[in-house]
């Protein structure tokens, strides 16, 4: 039908919310976690000598 392209009544629903299933673990994943410690900061790494504090 000519002039009728402007989809009255449809409904925009915003983007917001967890992705459905996903506990909301989708978006908090692309955040930065902060530096990487190296190795000889890890306690769990084989570098790791045990003198330096735990950060």
């Amino acid at each position: 039908m000519p002039g009728n392209s402007q989809r009255r009544g449809r409904r925009k629903k915003p983007k917001q919310g967890p992705v459905k299933g996903s506990g909301g673990k989708r978006r908090n994943g692309l955040a930065g976690k902060g530096r990487t410690l190296p190795a000889e900061e890890r306690p769990w790494h084989k570098a790791y000598s045990g003198t330096e504090p735990v950060p």
